[in-house]
């Protein structure tokens, strides 16, 4: 193996395929035969198997056909019969009308539906001829199936890009295979929703904005089916998404988090290891972000939970396929804006803005309340973040991080950025007995019927996923950016009468539901130099409003001070302020 990056990612997917396996019920005589869902099958935890975990079927089929170094599994006729039993268990899943459910019954999942199309039909092309007759004809079956479903149905509770870049390749899967001529118009069609919906910063729509991490996943659904396509129009999209996502790559090999619309940091590889040598910003990205993976700052297969690891996995081979062959030689591409950007930019759709300087590198969300990552340059290592505030009253608990609840400013020749932020509600749904019992009712009741299913769908998803109610606090948040110092004003007052019990400025806070996010990375333990706060909620009490003001500093030694104090001047309009 002549490529170092691709033994990294084969070295990545071996430490895991065996948890991959593992998580397969391998006895053939088992009512679960070929199922990848442990917690149901094995520790039967579950009352219903999560469909979209036979994705590990595809990972295994792809590893069983890849000839790397100390591949137990390559060619192994046992494992290729236990592929052939996850298609089978799969196949099995599915409804009289085509649909397979996503994670309870009746639940019936345009989504999932399509995926286990890319999933199935990969299967058979990496199996080949190993693949027994009944069972690629059974496939086949079940492809066609599921298409008709899918074409009666939609995802309608958000545009999710990374989803429908796998729709996409779902198509064009059931195209390739069956010679459907409406699945490859359907293919088609789904890519120019995601162009169609591209921010004009460059990235892709994840719940209203960009997420780095999910970003990464569709960058590599979509490369894919470039290099199938051949499309100019999606090469020059991919190019558009790179440069954006280039400024969310952090000096320490971390990317994203709490400034995504998903909180996310995952790191799919594959995508950009297949445009590296179309689009250089891309083969910088891999080399960069490749070389800092044993750092583990990164969501890799190795930190990722049974929801994520075959997605992971399925990157980190295709990645390895992709570089195998490609000289071992140094990147050529630019160098990442964590390394070199000097100045402020700011992306006006997302409202991200990115400042550098000698000894930092920033990134502040405008639209998320002035959540904001500092990283040393010097040393790659992250010196501060908060995750905005979070507010305890007699009424519930807000926060200022929400998406959408906020506006940035930026003055490029004073170096400022102003956010102007509104609390929501803060909600941390949990299932109860009762709400299972609830949901189980109606699993088996109104999801039956595809409207119903699909209504009650999108209210659990505004419920979990989206802003809540506005709440009793603003926020007005004001960054500096000095050639040696981050400057950092908060201004907060109340806007309703109200009691505050607690008000604290988080390091890491989460204020929507989201699977993938809150995986562990190696900087969540890096020291944070933290200033004495005073008490924020008896001030707030008593004044109607409050002043918090600090730097960082790093002129002398030993990495950035925290000082705080009056720093510098800003107008306040107290004209706002409810006493």
């Amino acid at each position: 193996m002549s490529n170092t990056r691709a033994a990294t990612y084969a070295e990545m997917v071996r430490s895991e395929i065996g948890r991959l396996i593992g998580s397969l019920d391998r006895e053939p005589e088992s009512k679960t035969y070929g199922c990848f869902d442990r917690e149901f099958w094995a520790w039967k935890f579950r009352d219903f198997p999560i469909t979209m975990l036979q994705a590990g079927g595809y990972v295994l089929a792809q590893w069983w056909n890849r000839p790397i170094p100390r591949n137990q599994e390559y060619h192994h006729p046992r494992v290729a019969e236990w592929i052939d039993g996850a298609m089978r268990y799969t196949i099995g899943r599915q409804r009289p009308n085509g649909a397979f459910d996503s994670v309870g019954p009746y639940t019936q999942d345009h989504g999932v539906s399509l995926a286990m199309v890319y999933l199935l039909a990969g299967c058979l092309k990496e199996l080949g001829d190993a693949a027994s007759p009944e069972t690629r004809e059974r496939t086949m079956e079940a492809i066609r199936r599921a298409c008709r479903f899918a074409t009666r149905s939609e995802e309608d509770y958000a545009f999710v890009s990374n989803h429908h870049a796998l729709f996409a390749l779902a198509w064009r899967s059931a195209h390739d295979l069956l010679g459907d001529q409406e699945a490859l118009h359907l293919a088609e069609a789904t890519v120019d929703q995601i162009i169609a919906h591209q921010s004009a910063d460059g990235w892709y729509g994840e719940y209203g904005g960009p997420d780095p991490g999910y970003e990464t996943l569709g960058i590599s659904y979509l490369s894919l089916y470039w290099k199938w396509s051949g499309s100019t129009r999606v090469l020059d999209s991919l190019r558009k998404s790179v440069e954006f996502w280039s400024h969310c790559v952090h000096p320490d090999g971390s990317l994203g988090g709490v400034y995504g619309s998903r909180h996310t940091g995952l790191y799919c590889p594959d995508g950009f290891e297949r445009l590296a040598e179309q689009v250089p910003l891309a083969a910088s990205v891999a080399a960069f972000v490749t070389a800092r993976l044993p750092r583990a700052n990164a969501v890799t297969p190795s930190s990722s939970d049974s929801h994520n690891l075959a997605i992971l996995l399925r990157s980190y081979l295709d990645a390895w396929s992709v570089a195998v062959d490609r000289p071992d030689e140094p990147p050529t591409g630019p160098e990442l804006p964590c390394r070199t950007f000097s100045g402020l930019r700011h992306f006006g759709d997302s409202q991200i803005t990115v400042a550098g300087a000698g000894p930092y590198y920033a990134v502040v969300n405008g639209k998320k309340g002035g959540v904001t990552r500092i990283f040393d340059r010097h040393e790659e290592s992250l010196v501060y973040e908060d995750a905005g505030y979070r507010c305890v009253s007699d009424r519930a608990t807000h926060t200022s991080q929400l998406l959408g609840l906020s506006t940035a400013t930026v003055d490029q020749s004073a170096g400022t950025v102003t956010v102007a932020a509104t609390f929501g509600e803060l909600r941390q749904e949990l299932p109860t007995p009762g709400r299972f019992l609830v949901l189980r009712l109606l699993n088996l009741t109104l999801f039956r019927h595809l409207g119903m299913g699909k209504w009650l769908r999108r209210q659990i998803i505004r419920r979990l996923v989206t802003a809540g109610p506005i709440g009793p606090l603003s926020l007005e948040r004001v960054f500096r950016f000095a050639p040696t110092s981050i400057e950092i004003r908060d201004h907060i007052f109340r806007t309703k009468p109200i009691v505050v019990r607690e008000l604290h400025l988080e390091r890491a806070l989460t204020g929507i539901h989201m699977g993938s996010a809150k995986y562990f990375h190696q900087n969540d333990l890096s020291p944070q130099p933290e200033a004495p706060l005073p008490d924020l909620s008896t001030a707030l009490n008593d004044d109607g409003a409050i002043d918090y003001e600090f730097s960082l500093n790093w002129e002398g030694p030993g990495g950035p001070k925290l000082a705080p104090g009056p720093l510098f001047p800003v107008t306040v309009h107290r004209s706002s302020l409810t006493p």
